[in-house]
């Protein structure tokens, strides 16, 4: 019975056989003898595995995710508070509160357990920005300014929050999820002005868009779209910028899609029996080793 390619490699390493007593390698190599024929197996590096991240991190992770969540939970409450039909309070607030719920356990969950990995970070700040501090923001501001006017504080600076954090987290959902998926890496090195500038536009589209509203903060903001009061050439700028967002979208999703479609075709040439190059420590070989195959 064949051993399969990857077990070989990962397990046992590149096995030497040599018949007639021939030279064994010594020191790390395990050396078998049987009826005259000699095995030699040359370990291969162990495999990676993922660090424990130190306390504090898990800490932050999780801190940050009990933050987005109880941020989420207090903004359904002041969306009930503000004699929100039902129906809105489900369709229009829902589920924007169960992004703030969700993505930050996953993030958590990832950044404890493959710190290396990126988009542990990545969910938790689009589950913090596009959906904790937009439900509160968004639902205190109205309660503040509209349902109770005076009987709470920080009324404008909420709904200033709750009208531009949305953008930062759409944009890393759109574009690096998309182009980090699954090992937090980038497909290759030429998807790098694609991740440069979608770091860009992550950055600048929020700025741009709460330096704006910043002096309109105030009941102004709790009936309108985030865009309405402004009008003009920012209007023109902020639709350009997204237009950007949506355009960087498509190529992190071809990203994607190519990267997919690559192990699809590693995956049916191993069950074809082929057998991809790996690196070894031994530079010997035999007749004997090239006729192994990756099926059993």
């Amino acid at each position: 019975m064949l051993w399969p390619c990857d077990a070989l490699r990962n397990v046992l390493g590149t096995v030497v056989r040599q018949a007639g007593g021939g030279h064994v390698q010594e020191g790390n190599s395990a050396v078998a003898r049987r009826e005259g024929l000699s095995v030699t197996v040359v370990q291969s590096a162990p495999m990676a595995r993922s660090r424990m991240p130190p306390p504090a991190v898990a800490w932050l992770a999780w801190a940050l995710c009990a933050i987005s969540a109880t941020l989420g939970i207090l903004g359904l409450i002041y969306g009930a508070w503000n004699d929100t039909a039902l129906d809105r309070l489900l369709t229009n607030i829902g589920p924007i509160a169960v992004l703030a719920l969700s993505f930050p356990v996953v993030g958590a969950l990832i950044a404890t357990h493959r710190p290396d990995n990126p988009l542990g970070w990545i969910f938790c700040a689009v589950g913090l920005f596009g959906g904790g501090l937009v439900t509160f923001g968004t639902m205190y501001g109205e309660y503040a300014l509209r349902t109770a006017p005076g009987t709470v504080p920080g009324g404008p600076l909420a709904i200033w929050l709750g009208q531009w954090t949305w953008a930062p987290g759409v944009a890393l959902l759109v574009t690096f999820v998309l182009l980090l998926f699954p090992d937090g890496h980038l497909p290759s090195r030429r998807w790098r002005p694609v991740a440069w500038l979608s770091a860009l536009v992550t950055l600048l589209y929020p700025g741009l868009l709460a330096a704006l509203l910043w002096p309109l903060r105030g009941p102004a903001l709790v009936d309108q779209a985030a865009e309405a009061p402004l009008g003009g050439w920012p209007v023109k700028v902020l639709d350009m910028l997204l237009l950007l967002i949506a355009l960087l979208g498509q190529a992190c999703l071809a990203g994607l899609a190519a990267r997919f479609r690559r192990a699809a075709g590693w995956s049916a040439s191993s069950s074809n029996g082929s057998c991809s190059p790996a690196p070894s420590r031994s530079s010997a070989s035999s007749p004997a080793s090239s006729n192994r195959c990756c099926g059993w």
